[in-house]
C-alpha cells in the first residue's frame, strides 16, 4: 500500500496544475527580505569600498541577491547610495604605522550589525514587489535537490526541495501530498525561511552535504536523508520519476506543482 501512495506522490508531480493548491503563507517572509536586504547592504558596501579594484567584475553576490530579492529597483538603487555615502564618510586610521589606511571591510560589517541600518532597511518595506506578496509561490531559477521523499502517515507523502543559484541555497520547499482512497486529496506547501548563506560541500558521489549529514541528493544513487538511508525499493520509486529528469523538467514541475 505504501508503494501505491509513493508513486501517486509522484505521478502528482507532473499532474499537479490539475489539483487545487493550498498553500501556507510564511509569516516571517518580510522579515526573510530584510535580512536578505541587509546581506546585499554588504555587498555593495564591500564592493563600493574597492570600486577601483572593480570587483563586481569577478564576483557575482550582488546579483544573486537581485534576483532573490523581491524589492523594487528603487530600493536597490537607494541600498547602493546608501552604501557609497557610508564607505565615503569611512575615515582612514590615525595610526601611522598602519599606513593611514582606511578598514572597509571591518566598517561594512559593522555597519551591517547597526541598528542603524537596521532601521533604513525597514523603512524599505514600502519598497517591497507586489509579488512579494505571492512569494511563496514563486520558484527561482537554479538546479534542484530533492532532500526528503517519506511516508509520515498512512495517507500522507512528504517531499522536500532546495533549489541552489550560483553556489547559494535560495529557496526550501516542502510539499505535504494527502491521500483519499488512493486518489489525491490535496496539497499543501510551506516554504522554509533562507535567511543567510547555508554553506555545503559537495561530494564525490554526486551529493551535496548541509546541516551536519543532511545530503541533498542529485543524481546519485545514494539517496540518503537526515542520516537515514532510504530504502532499495522507495529509491527505485523515486530515481526513474525524479532523478532522470533534465533541471529544466523539475523546475517546470515545481511550477506546475505550485499554482
Amino acid at each position: 500500500m505504501k508503494r501505491l501512495y509513493f508513486i501517486l506522490a509522484l505521478s502528482v508531480l507532473s499532474l499537479a496544475s490539475c489539483y487545487g493548491l493550498h498553500t501556507t503563507a510564511d509569516l516571517k517572509k518580510t522579515e526573510v527580505q530584510r535580512e536578505l536586504l541587509k546581506e546585499y547592504f554588504l555587498c555593495a558596501c564591500i564592493t563600493e569600498g574597492f570600486k577601483d579594484k572593480q570587483i563586481a567584475e569577478y564576483d557575482i553576490s550582488q546579483s544573486v541577491y537581485s534576483d532573490i530579492l523581491r524589492y523594487s529597483s528603487e530600493a536597490f538603487q537607494e541600498v547602493n547610495n546608501y552604501a557609497k555615502n557610508f564607505v565615503e564618510t569611512t575615515a582612514p586610521s590615525p595610526i601611522a604605522d598602519l599606513g593611514n589606511k582606511r578598514a572597509v571591510i571591518l566598517s561594512c560589517i559593522e555597519k551591517y550589525k547597526s541598528k542603524e541600518l537596521g532601521k533604513f532597511i525597514k523603512s524599505m518595506d514600502k519598497q517591497l514587489s507586489a509579488d512579494s506578496q505571492s512569494l511563496q509561490t514563486t520558484i527561482i531559477n537554479g538546479d534542484v535537490y530533492i532532500y526528503e521523499y517519506a511516508m509520515k502517515k498512512p495517507n500522507q507523502a512528504h517531499i522536500g526541495f532546495i533549489i541552489i543559484n550560483n553556489d547559494l541555497i535560495v529557496q526550501d520547499i516542502y510539499f505535504t501530498v494527502n491521500f483519499s482512497k488512493e486518489q489525491v486529496k490535496n496539497i499543501s506547501r510551506r516554504d522554509n525561511a533562507i535567511t543567510n548563506t547555508v554553506q555545503y560541500s559537495k561530494r564525490e558521489d554526486g551529493n551535496i552535504l548541509i546541516d551536519r549529514n543532511k545530503f541533498l541528493c542529485y543524481d546519485s544513487e545514494n539517496f540518503v536523508s537526515r542520516q537515514k538511508l532510504i530504502s532499495d525499493n522507495i529509491y527505485k520509486m523515486i530515481h526513474p520519476s525524479f532523478f532522470e529528469m533534465t533541471n529544466k523538467e523539475r523546475l517546470k514541475i515545481l511550477n506546475e506543482l505550485s499554482m
